[in-house]
């Protein structure tokens, strides 16, 4: 499949400059998708969608000057050099900026890259649609069946499970090239599965929803049971719930609450917030921003990883970052732009290396921009029990809200937390109406453990974490 469309995007660079190249360097990225979507509310199957997705996306840069359109006529040649024409146009009145640039060939990527990456480009390894493949030994996620599975298991955890509120399986395939009149032309290929669950738990007439949910690129990676545990335990843990003493304690973040301020952290270290002044991190470049725990990787070559790549979207070659090494903000994640303008400012010089690599389009019709791959703290040595077992006084988090208000410009947050009670490094009851705020660098500084519990949300990953000498309310 990426063959071809990297032949189409040729054809298509040529077909739409018509003749033009001379006058503006020009990309072109092109980008399918066909995702497949069951959903089943409270045992009975309510929505199955199909969503293909396919269009186009041109960029022309002169003299500093930008300009960016998309289209979904990724056949229509004239609609295609009606939408040139109208970009040269519009680079007229594009505000000047010396960095802007199409990134040119790089060298190939390295063998050893090569085969960290477990072959991520060859489309033999991509899972196809449900009706395109034998059927497959273990549970189909889109048959109602699957559902009285799901039942039987979460009861069998807990008691106190009485139904699936929400079971939504989704799975799908894309693939996308980019080729630019510098002579840059690169492929890739995935496909992706995922499941959310919610689960109502009931206990002396009080009632609770827990939900968990799994992302993966292969459907025989996906661990049903473990979302299964995951939303038994977020929903049965908050049952009884109390309130927790005020003040100075330890916390504890579940995975699935960590990876939600990890990808808070995530943004604020993209280059291009730094370099607008909208991050946290500014100025510190190169400078310790938490502890030595603190390890952050951004890893495109992470094998099944569902943010893996070879190329980026700019058609960049990729590379695994560590962003945060002990403590110490030691790298961001650049685009082609991003990295120019660092590299001839020379603001980053000596702190961190502006290499691109990062770019990311959230889909045909946007512009590319820096992004994670595969994000996540890396794990430590001792079990989680070993990690809560060492907490004299202080609550295990499972669940926040709030955390889409947090200021992106301060890192400051303010959100609400349940879980469960630590006490002589056991967990005791159930804890809600709690409030946690401070600052994202606060959490880093905080940080004296991590667990080798490392799970993956989405893109988004973290061990249980322990936090020492927290405020809560």
């Amino acid at each position: 499949m990426t063959e071809s469309l990297k032949k189409r995007s040729l054809e298509i660079l040529a077909c739409a400059l018509d003749g033009a190249q001379a006058l503006s360097p020009a990309e072109v990225y092109l980008r399918r998708r066909a995702l497949r979507t069951w959903e089943f509310r409270e045992g009975e199957l309510t929505r199955v969608e199909e969503s293909p997705l396919e269009g186009c996306a041109l960029r022309l840069v002169r003299d500093g000057r930008l300009a960016f359109g998309a289209s979904s006529a990724t056949v229509d040649f004239k609609a295609l050099r009606k939408l040139r024409g109208t970009l040269e146009s519009l680079l007229t009145w594009s505000p000047q900026d010396s960095h802007r640039m199409l990134p040119r060939p790089q060298e190939a990527m390295p063998e050893a890259s090569l085969k960290l990456a477990g072959a991520l480009e060859d489309p033999c390894l991509l899972d196809g649609f449900r009706d395109a493949e034998p059927a497959e030994s273990g549970p189909r996620f889109w048959d109602p069946e699957f559902i009285r599975e799901v039942e039987a298991l979460a009861r069998k955890i807990d008691s106190r499970i009485k139904q699936v509120v929400l079971l939504e399986y989704a799975e799908g395939s894309s693939e996308a090239a980019v080729a630019n009149t510098l002579g840059l032309c690169v492929g890739k290929n995935r496909t992706e599965c995922s499941l959310h669950l919610e689960l109502l738990a009931e206990d002396g007439g009080e009632v609770q929803v827990g939900s968990s949910s799994q992302r993966r690129c292969f459907r025989k990676d996906l661990d049903w049971k473990r979302t299964v545990q995951e939303a038994v335990w977020t929903a049965s843990a908050r049952l009884g719930g109390r309130s927790f003493a005020p003040g100075r304690s330890t916390v504890v973040l579940d995975p699935w609450v960590a990876a939600e301020f990890w990808e808070f952290l995530a943004g604020a270290l993209r280059a291009d917030r730094v370099q607008r002044g909208q991050s946290f991190l500014c100025g510190l470049e190169g400078k310790k921003v938490g502890s030595p725990q603190a390890n952050f990787i951004d890893d495109p070559h992470l094998p099944g990883g569902v943010g893996s790549c070879l190329f980026d979207d700019e058609g960049v070659p990729t590379r695994r970052r560590g962003l945060i090494k002990n403590g110490d903000l030691t790298d961001l994640l650049f685009d082609s732009y991003c990295a120019g303008k660092a590299e001839a400012s020379g603001a980053a010089r000596g702190a961190v290396a502006p290499d691109a690599g990062s770019a990311v389009r959230d889909s045909f019709q946007a512009a590319p921009v820096p992004d994670v791959s595969n994000f996540y703290l890396a794990g430590g040595d001792m079990t989680r029990e070993e990690l809560i077992g060492g907490v004299q006084r202080g609550i295990l988090v499972v669940e926040v809200l709030g955390m889409h208000m947090a200021d992106p410009n301060t890192g400051e947050f303010s959100v609400g937390i349940s879980g469960a009670a630590i006490e002589g490094g056991r967990l005791t009851h159930a804890v809600s109406g709690a409030i946690l705020a401070g600052n994202i660098l606060d959490l880093l500084s905080h940080m004296d453990a991590v667990s080798a519990d490392l799970a993956f949300y989405g893109g988004v990953g973290s061990p249980t974490v322990r936090l020492a000498d927290m405020r809560v309310t």
